[in-house]
């Protein structure tokens, strides 16, 4: 059933209904969704290359498989976000709210997630390579084996090189 969302842009209409909106106008060309109320979306699989959500509310939302290459995400939230599977090369990320976000085998080769809370993110199988988590709060994520680190500029500043390593939040 679709849930009638309000959200405030000055230049286009303040709506959003549904997923079919949202796509209507991507593809008409929209691209700026910042501070979009967009809590419990399904966008599964959605193409969203150069969206910007920066400031959106995206809690509890579903973006499995998503593409959201070079996205702005900044200051969004994130909270409890279903990202598995989803491409956010070069997203920016920065001060986002991702506590207790699945981001497992998510690819985030060359995002700024400079001031980002991920406090209980599951990253279990993502890939992390030239990643930016200065500032980010590591608290309690979840890591494995399979997620792979390299040239990651950790919280603390150093440059953590070694793939296969699991990141600690010291």
């Amino acid at each position: 059933m679709a849930r009638k969302k309000t959200v405030v842009d000055e230049k286009k209409s303040t709506i959003i209904y549904d997923l079919r909106e949202l796509r209507r106008r991507y593809i008409a060309g929209e691209r700026n969704f910042s501070g979009f109320d967009l809590k419990n979306f399904d966008l599964s699989d959605c193409f969203l290359v150069d969206i910007n959500l920066s400031g959106a509310n995206l809690e509890d939302a579903s973006l499995g498989g998503a593409n959201l290459i070079n996205s702005n995400l900044s200051h969004a939230n994130l909270e409890r976000v279903w990202l598995n599977s989803a491409l956010l090369i070069k997203a920016n990320l920065s001060n986002a709210n991702l506590r207790n976000a699945k981001l497992v085998n998510v690819d985030l080769t060359g995002a700024d997630l400079t001031g980002a809370d991920l406090t209980g993110a599951d990253l279990t199988g993502a890939v992390l390579i030239d990643t930016n988590l200065t500032d980010a709060n590591l608290t309690d994520i979840k890591t494995t084996e399979q997620t792979i680190c390299h040239q990651v500029t950790m919280p603390d500043g150093r440059i953590q090189n070694d793939l296969n390593r699991t990141l600690s939040a010291e």
